[in-house]
């Protein structure tokens, strides 16, 4: 019998693996004996023994059901690894209505944080995207201009544990101009943590590289 992870739940094999649950907001670690049964289910699910006792506490506690009766998850942890930082030229200037705005939605993305889960916040990604007609260059210059004003910013929105604000400030202030980068949730196992950056293909936009370079991307948006 084949068994898959339910619809919105993620792994991430770090130094263990790791579990995202959107529809509960967490993220997790299993026993030893059940993350050795989960990791051959999504490594071999063909071969899933569904009379083995740790198969069948992980289908109680419904983390992984029958393969045929769910779709696919839509979105997977494909992206490549990131290796470059954007790094801004000492000519970029903030715009003071560009900072106006960015102060603006940051205040709306605190709001709607701490109101919202990471699945209605996942599709309030979407909802952006779908507003908002696509441009055809890298967008860098527009990249450097939004950092340049998130950095002026940092003296009112402090940057620690803020990172799911302002990933998605900077996410919302791309949808607008026309560019659409990644929205990274990466996780660890030592400390066992989670974070989340912007990225563009291997370029981490919002964020140092040496901070994300130990997180294992778990889901990509």
């Amino acid at each position: 019998m084949r068994y898959r992870l339910r619809d919105n739940l993620y792994a991430a094999k770090a130094d263990k693996l790791i579990l995202l649950d959107l529809e509960a907001d967490r993220y997790f670690a299993l026993p030893p004996s059940l993350e050795m049964a989960l990791r051959e289910v999504i490594a071999q699910p063909e071969t899933t023994d569904p009379a083995c006792e740790n198969i069948a506490l992980l289908v109680r506690q419904k983390l992984i059901v029958e393969e045929p009766t769910v779709a696919s998850n839509p979105d997977t942890a494909i992206l490549p690894a990131a290796e470059r930082e954007l790094i801004l030229p000492a000519c970029v200037r903030p715009h003071w209505t560009l900072t106006a705005q960015l102060a603006a939605i940051q205040i709306n993305m605190a709001i709607k944080c701490r109101a919202m889960g990471l699945n209605r916040l996942r599709a309030d990604t979407f909802r952006s995207r779908a507003r908002y007609a696509p441009r055809q260059d890298s967008g860098l210059e527009t990249y450097f201009l939004i950092a340049a004003s998130f950095a002026k910013l940092d003296y009112i929105f402090p940057v620690a544990d803020r990172c799911l604000v302002r990933t998605l400030s900077f996410l919302r202030a791309s949808h607008v101009r026309g560019y659409f980068p990644s929205f990274v949730v990466g996780v660890q196992a030592r400390p066992f943590s989670a974070h989340c950056w912007a990225q563009s293909g291997d370029l981490v936009l919002n964020d140092r590289l040496e901070n994300v370079a130990g997180y294992v991307p778990i889901l990509v948006i």
